[in-house]
C-alpha cells in the first residue's frame, strides 16, 4: 500500500494539491488482495446493531464536506488497542478541523458481540467518537474488510480514496489525512498529532486458537475438535512456538483446560504478551516467566505479584495483559497454569 507520505514524495516537493490527490487516488488500486471498494454512500450505517457516542446512525449525506476515517477495531485485539491512542489523538487534533472518525467495532470472538460489553469497553478506554456495534459484520462486509485494525478514508466528496489494512503506517495515514483536509479547505495544525508509528516488525505473530498454525504448535498428539486429549509440553521450545501440557479440549474458537492444572507455554519475542481468556469467576491463573515468577517491573497490569507467585483472577472474557517490559522487544518463555474450564482464545504480542 502507498499512503500520502510516499505519494507526496513521488509527486515531487513542488507538486500542487491536485497532483498529490491524483497520485493518492491510486492508493486503493495499488493495494493487492482487496476487492474493489464500494462508494461510501452505499454503506448502510443503520445496519449496525447499536451506536455508541451517537444518538442515531451516522448518515453518509451528513458526512459530505468532511474527511472521514473509518476505524475497524475490537476490544480484545491487542494490535487495535495499541493504535487506539493514535486514533484518539487524531480526533483531538483534527476533530474541529474537518475530520470525522467513525469507529466500527466488529467482534473477533463471539463474546465480543454483546453491545453492553462493547459499551463498557468504549467507556473504559475513553473513546468519544461514534462507534458502530457491528456484531453482525454488516459494515465489515460492506467494506470487504478482513483484519483488525483497518483504516478507510473517505474524502469530502464522499469517495473512499484509500485504506490501510493492519498497523504500522500511522504516520503516513496522518499525512494523507492532512492532505485531504487541506484539499477540502480546512486549516490543519502545523504539527502532526503523532511522531512515531506502531510497527509489528520483529515480534512473534499472534496465536489464534480458531486456526492453529501447525508449524508453531509443538504437539505430541494431533488435536481433535471437541474431544479431551492429553498433551505434553516439549523440553525445548523453538522461538515463536507454543505448546500445551495436561488435558485440553479444542473447541470452535478456543481451547479449554479440562485439567485442574492445564499448562500453556509460549516462547516469544515482544515487549508485551497478552492472553484473551475466559473462565469461572474468581478462577486463578498462575504464571512463570523464564521459569520464575514475573518480576514486578515486568508484570502486566492484570497480574498480581507476591514474593513467589504471579497470578491473575478471572473477571470475564477479555484481553488480559500478562507481561509488559519497559525498553522494547525481548525474548522470553511464558508459562501459564490454568484451572479447569479456563479457556484461551488467543495469545497476542505488541
Amino acid at each position: 500500500m502507498h499512503v500520502a507520505g510516499s505519494l507526496m514524495k513521488r509527486a515531487g516537493a513542488g507538486a500542487g494539491i491536485a497532483a498529490i490527490l491524483a497520485a493518492a487516488a491510486m492508493w486503493a488500486i495499488a493495494f493487492r488482495g482487496h476487492p474493489p471498494l464500494e462508494p461510501a454512500a452505499a454503506v448502510r450505517w443503520e445496519q449496525a446493531k447499536a451506536w455508541l457516542n451517537s444518538s442515531e446512525p451516522v448518515n453518509s449525506e451528513q458526512l459530505r464536506g468532511r474527511v472521514v476515517l473509518v476505524f475497524f477495531w475490537s476490544y480484545s485485539n491487542s494490535t487495535a488497542l495499541d493504535v487506539l491512542p493514535v486514533v484518539m489523538a487524531w480526533e483531538k487534533h483534527y476533530g474541529d478541523r474537518g475530520l470525522e472518525i467513525i469507529g466500527v467495532h466488529t467482534p473477533e470472538f463471539s463474546f465480543e458481540e454483546s453491545p453492553e460489553r462493547v459499551a463498557e469497553a468504549v467507556q473504559r478506554l475513553g473513546i468519544h467518537f461514534p462507534v458502530a456495534v457491528d456484531s453482525d459484520r454488516a459494515i465489515w462486509k460492506a467494506f470487504s474488510n478482513h483484519e483488525w485494525p483497518a483504516y478507510y478514508v473517505i474524502n469530502a466528496q464522499g469517495e473512499v480514496t484509500g485504506f490501510q489494512i493492519g498497523a504500522g503506517r500511522e504516520m503516513e495515514i496522518e499525512q494523507y489525512l492532512r492532505t485531504l483536509l487541506q484539499a477540502g479547505g480546512f486549516t490543519v495544525p502545523e504539527t502532526d498529532a503523532i511522531l512515531t508509528s506502531v510497527s509489528s516488525l520483529s515480534r512473534t505473530p499472534e496465536i489464534l486458537f480458531r486456526e492453529i498454525p501447525a508449524e508453531r504448535f509443538m504437539v505430541d498428539v494431533d488435536p481433535v475438535m471437541d474431544q479431551p486429549r492429553v498433551y505434553k509440553l516439549p523440553q525445548e521450545m523453538p522461538l515463536h512456538a507454543f505448546g500445551l501440557g495436561g488435558v485440553w479440549q479444542f473447541e470452535e474458537e478456543r481451547v479449554r483446560s479440562i485439567d485442574p492444572k492445564g499448562l500453556f507455554a509460549v516462547r516469544y519475542l515482544s515487549a508485551q504478551c497478552c492472553l484473551v481468556m475466559d473462565g469461572p469467576a474468581g478462577a486463578v491463573v498462575q504464571f512463570r516467566l523464564d521459569g520464575k515468577p514475573i518480576p514486578p517491573a515486568q508484570a502486566g497490569r492484570d497480574v498480581q505479584n507476591s514474593s513467589d507467585q504471579s497470578r491473575l483472577v478471572m473477571a470475564g472474557p477479555r484481553l488480559y495483559q500478562v507481561v509488559s517490559i519497559p525498553g522494547g522487544v525481548q525474548e522470553h518463555t511464558l508459562e501459564a497454569t490454568c484451572p479447569k474450564d479456563v479457556v484461551i482464545y488467543a495469545c497476542t504480542f505488541s
